[in-house]
């Protein structure tokens, strides 16, 4: 995880704090809160940095640029609980339908202090930074259909595809690699160690939130 930290002040930026407000997006943190993932538009004063979609990481008063990637947005970032794991969700902008009709506008990069993954869509990470779910690629192979979900072993680098996503957003990956997925007609169920389970009732998700334990579904 390459980086630089600037040490000058809490948010470094060249904009005032109420225009910054508007324009951090993004937000995530660890378990304890320690360190907190942005993304922004905003340019470090004094730096080269592009006008456009860049990750932050501020830990008290250290700013610590992450990713600078011109002209695609950043989504949330997804952490483990101490932060060691993270994955840097991205979506390309559209300049017109047809400039987007055959792309793959989703990307993610799985980073950690040893490995890198880079893929198609975007990712969770368990709690536990062993497991990453990637899912919501839009574009379409025979191999890999969009909306597929994939899961990720994060010690190995093994890929499973596992099914269709079951919400457009959420994080979806347990602590055990237990992953939520849409099965038959699009019913949710889990898919894990234990085999696959299919969840009852099985409401319309928009967003989900599978529990680190995988006793739970919000």
């Amino acid at each position: 995880m390459s980086s630089r930290i600037c040490r000058s002040g809490l948010l470094v930026l060249a904009a005032s704090a109420a225009a910054a407000a508007q324009v951090i997006e993004g937000l995530a943190t660890n378990y304890d809160g320690s360190g907190i993932y942005f993304s922004t538009s905003l340019r470090q004063r004094g730096s080269n940095q592009s006008n456009g979609s860049k990750v932050f990481l501020l830990r008290g008063r250290e700013l610590e640029f992450i990713e600078d990637t011109g002209a695609i947005v950043h989504r949330a970032t997804s952490l483990n609980d101490t932060g060691t794991a993270r994955a840097l969700n991205r979506r390309s902008i559209c300049q017109s339908p047809s400039y987007c009709l055959f792309r793959e506008l989703l990307s993610t990069k799985i980073e950690t202090g040893e490995r890198s993954f880079s893929f198609a869509g975007n990712a969770s990470i368990s709690r536990n930074g062993l497991f990453g779910v990637v899912y919501g690629n839009t574009s379409h192979t025979a191999d890999l259909p969009s909306g597929s979900v994939r899961r990720i072993d994060i010690r190995t680098g093994e890929v499973t595809l596992l099914g269709r996503q079951v919400a457009s957003t959420g994080h979806f990956v347990a602590n055990d690699g237990a992953v939520l997925v849409a099965g038959d007609g699009g019913r949710p169920r889990l898919g894990g160690p234990a085999g696959t389970i299919n969840l009852q009732p099985t409401p319309i998700m928009s967003h989900a939130v599978l529990a680190a334990n995988a006793a739970s579904v919000l």
